[in-house]
């Protein structure tokens, strides 16, 4: 048992406290207290928050001290001194008329048998509901530890509550239809606050990925409500790119995708509006994994590089734009670009940070 003073107490045993409590007009009642903690060097304490926890009904008066209440019937009396209250009982009397003083005393305890032994159930619990083969190794080398002998029906019992704290969301199942062309499907989510705003004031990126070549596309945002207007953007350099209309556009279902003047557009247009169920990123996982990849992407090349946190823009960029090129050497389609049909060309690029790479710094800062 841990103390104030940080100190822990060993607890020698659990039992019941049996005692005669006084009560008004002369009159007492036997009382007995269950599974209290037999410690030693340590006064007794009498927890009000646990009587209360069963059914007791606590009353404390200014000048007349605390009354315990059980179904209305009045069960004990006690008055404070040095801000504790103590429990008039015939025992603390009798000592305090031997020794000429009032203090409290110890309680009488009648402790239950060494030789009594405890369900496993009930270990189970009190060792934070490990398996039971974990209690039947440690009362082998834990003194002290008594448990009832092991039962085939205590076996087959199991615990709700560790049933209740394991369960797990089963995972999903992959989707029955992919696209097979390119601008089939488009994946979309918006990724931000980010802590530390660049220099153009912008806190979010916005990602379109298309499902068949993974080709991702950002776009950086002040806001979020500026998603409708770069998808409008997005939309006429990829569909003037690929020669393809965009057929379908799935997003998490932010506010950002449910605007009126989004899903009209949308719809004039003949784009399906497909939304994942709420709170459920796994069915979104398209565009919700370059999401967290970017981001690491990011901090690992900013910390090589003494670059200040508002460049973060910068950096991004330079993750999308690799992660294009990435996944051009492995796609079954070749990358298609508002400039044409393009090739991974890994002589232009260049570790980030690199001397060489100023000049597109400076070319950038001013739209970052």
């Amino acid at each position: 048992m841990n103390v104030a003073d940080k100190h822990n107490l060993v607890c020698q045993g659990i039992g019941t406290v049996e005692d005669i409590v006084c009560l008004p007009q002369g009159t007492s009642r036997k009382v007995a207290i269950e599974n209290v903690l037999h410690v030693e060097d340590c006064r007794n304490l009498l927890s009000l928050g646990q009587l209360m926890e069963r059914g007791q009904e606590v009353k404390i008066e200014p000048g007349m001290g605390c009354h315990l209440f059980k179904a209305g019937v009045l069960m004990g009396t006690a008055k404070m001194q040095n801000r504790l209250f103590l429990l008039d009982t015939q025992s603390r009397n009798r000592q305090n008329e031997r020794s000429g003083r009032n203090e409290s005393i110890c309680f009488k305890a009648e402790t239950d048998n060494k030789d009594k032994r405890w369900s496993q159930e009930l270990w189970h619990r009190r060792l934070g509901h490990i398996s039971y083969d974990s209690i039947r190794t440690m009362k082998e080398v834990v003194v002290g530890m008594r448990v009832e002998k092991y039962c085939e029906k205590e076996r087959k019992k199991r615990c709700e509550d560790c049933v209740r704290g394991s369960l797990s969301r089963k995972p999903f199942a992959h989707p029955q239809h992919t696209a097979t062309k390119v601008l089939e499907r488009i994946h979309s989510d918006v990724c931000g606050p980010v802590e530390t705003a660049s220099l153009g004031k912008r806190r979010y990126f916005l990602l379109f990925t298309d499902e068949y070549t993974r080709y991702t596309t950002g776009y950086f945002m002040q806001h979020k409500s500026e998603a409708f207007y770069y998808f409008l953007e997005f939309k006429a350099d990829a569909e003037k790119a690929t020669g393809k209309k965009i057929q379908s556009l799935r997003s998490d279902s932010g506010g950002e995708y449910q605007s009126k003047k989004f899903l009209d557009y949308l719809r004039i247009h003949g784009i399906w509006s497909e939304c994942t169920t709420p709170y459920t990123p796994q069915e979104n996982g398209i565009a919700e994994r370059p999401n967290r990849t970017l981001m690491n992407q990011v901090l690992s090349m900013m910390s090589s590089v003494s670059v200040p946190k508002v460049l973060w823009i910068l950096a991004c960029e330079t993750a999308i734009y690799l992660r294009n090129h990435r996944l051009a050497a492995h796609s079954r389609v070749k990358l298609h670009t508002s400039s044409g049909v393009g090739k991974c060309q890994t002589s232009v690029i260049n570790e980030f940070g690199d001397g060489r790479s100023c000049t597109g710094y400076q070319k950038s800062i001013g739209r970052s």
